[in-house]
């Protein structure tokens, strides 16, 4: 692999990705939260979409470690075709992003799995909260 000297990367020049990824990671979370939020006080089953979010947070975490494993077989075809240190900076970088990445999908799985849980519990207390606020017909008497 060859890099043009037009299209090398300058000192620093990633520094604003660095800086803001961050925060644009954490609005991202607080925008998903809120959503769910709204979405559950919007909901007549609080339970039943308790676990439906949670379901949601399951099929995400799935999807993304199937995405980052289709996407790692290319980028591995990728860098066989560099050598020397750009392969070993590139190799590095690859690794750490792929790591974070699977962090964060794991934190969403296991969300959603608490999510499930909570919203099983919550059916079922919601589901014997009526059951026991039903009222009882009298027994008919006979004359």
């Amino acid at each position: 692999m060859t890099v043009s000297t037009s299209k090398v990367l300058q000192p620093a020049e990633l520094q604003p990705i660095a800086t803001w990824g961050p925060w644009v990671s954490v609005i991202a979370a607080a925008l998903t939260g809120i959503g769910a939020l709204l979405t559950l006080a919007a909901a007549r089953s609080h339970g039943r979409t308790l676990a439906g979010l949670g379901i949601s947070a399951l099929l995400v975490g799935a999807a993304g470690w199937v995405a980052v494993e289709l996407a790692r077989r290319r980028i591995n075809d990728a860098l066989n075709l560099s050598t020397g240190d750009i392969r070993q900076i590139a190799d590095v970088l690859v690794g750490q992003t792929e790591s974070s990445v699977h962090h964060w999908l794991d934190l969403t799985l296991a969300a959603g799995g608490v999510l499930v849980g909570l919203g099983v519990v919550a059916a079922v207390f919601g589901s014997l909260r009526k059951v026991n606020a039903m009222p009882i017909a009298p027994a008919p008497t006979t004359k």
